[in-house]
């Protein structure tokens, strides 16, 4: 999950939600070419880091959140960002294998929530050709 705090401008933060190392895969730094940006890589399961990213690690609110750890915590993370007041009017959801694995819990929370504005984007699987789509929110406040 790739996370960008309002507070500070161009901070930048990796999460990954357990011991499987997505989060960690690749160079952080990729994902802010060119800018002067702090990259904070902050391990542990979702829903303890969470509720401590505004005291223990000065986040204010997220502007942008990338979804691509356990597809049965898509729904749980975001009604649990929302409760600890992270998510901002404009805030973006980017929600990966919305269709393969699945995350239907997700899609269903947010397609009927007036908070979130969404748009699918349908895709494949990467190196198949089994249909996908990621789910883009934008939160209403």
């Amino acid at each position: 999950m790739l996370e960008k705090a309002s507070k500070a401008p161009c901070r930048t933060t990796w999460r990954r939600s357990g011991g499987d190392g997505h989060a960690s895969s690749g160079s952080p730094g990729s994902a802010v070419q060119g800018a002067a940006c702090q990259v904070t890589v902050i391990e542990g399961h979702s829903e303890i880091i969470i509720p401590q990213l505004r005291k223990k690690y000065e986040v204010d609110k997220l502007d942008f959140v990338f979804l691509d750890h356990w597809k049965e915590r898509y729904a749980p993370d975001t009604i649990l960002m929302e409760e600890c007041g992270l998510l901002r009017k404009g805030t973006i959801l980017l929600a990966d294998n919305i269709i393969f694995p699945g995350a239907p819990e997700f899609v269903k929370y947010i397609r009927n929530n007036e908070r979130f504005e969404c748009t699918t984007f349908h895709s494949h699987l990467e190196y198949m050709k089994a249909e996908d789509a990621m789910e883009k929110a934008i939160y209403l406040g």
